[in-house]
């Protein structure tokens, strides 16, 4: 059986025509001499009409497109949606989006909140504060030249009572906090008082950050400078 002849413009407007009265697929194959598949397709085509893509990846980016694309995101435009978008691009997003990964100087990364701060500029917003308690009654820790042949004296060392003495004190670049001589066991109550008397003239809430250690009276809920 040998191929059939293509549909003339003619028959398929015939087709469209009779198939516009609601005349059945097989009636208007009988009055034209062709198949029922065939008057089905031609009525179904001419239903559902296929529009042209507007964004073809068969469409390729030129070296003065890619130019305006790269300028486009130097200038801050975002993300490649943004980027067709505003240049009015018949590309896909993806097509943008591998023209811009050619790049070796464009990076796709979240922004940051902030300005990157070099390491001078972090320190200088840490606002350090420690106490230092000295032994009167032993060596305290420091070394000193002995005689290994003699005995070997213990020195008395006590976590409190004896003669010694506590200061805190604290800095934060090159500005420091007054000094404050601490009688007695430190309790919550006591650095609290020393926070409000020696660190708050000396702290901005706004740009400094407030670092101490996590020791007992530190931790305390009594800690918090009004």
């Amino acid at each position: 059986m040998g191929k059939a002849a293509e549909l003339t413009t003619a028959e398929k407007k015939i087709i469209l025509r009779f198939w516009k009265t609601n005349m059945s697929y097989r009636k208007i194959a009988a009055v034209v001499g062709r198949g029922k598949c065939t008057v089905e397709r031609v009525a179904k085509v001419s239903e559902t009409p296929v529009p042209p893509s507007k964004c073809s990846d068969s469409v390729k980016i030129d070296s003065s497109t890619r130019r305006l694309i790269i300028r486009k995101v130097s200038s801050g435009a975002g993300c490649a949606k943004n980027v067709r978008d505003a240049l009015q691009l018949l590309v896909s997003v993806s097509k943008v989006q591998r023209c811009l990964e050619k790049m070796p100087w464009l990076k796709y990364k979240k922004l940051r909140h902030g300005p990157i701060l070099k390491p001078r500029q972090v320190r200088d917003r840490l606002n350090w504060t420690d106490e230092k308690k000295w032994n009167m009654e032993g060596p305290d820790g420091y070394k000193q030249w002995i005689d290994t042949r003699a005995k070997q004296s213990v020195p008395n060392r006590r976590h409190s009572g004896g003669v010694l003495f506590m200061i805190w004190g604290g800095f934060c670049g090159d500005r420091k906090t007054t000094l404050d001589f601490l009688d007695g066991r430190v309790t919550s109550i006591k650095y609290m008082a020393t926070l409000q008397n020696h660190l708050q003239p000396a702290f901005d809430i706004g740009t400094q950050i407030y670092q101490h250690d996590n020791v007992a009276p530190h931790a305390a809920p009594h800690e918090d400078v009004a």
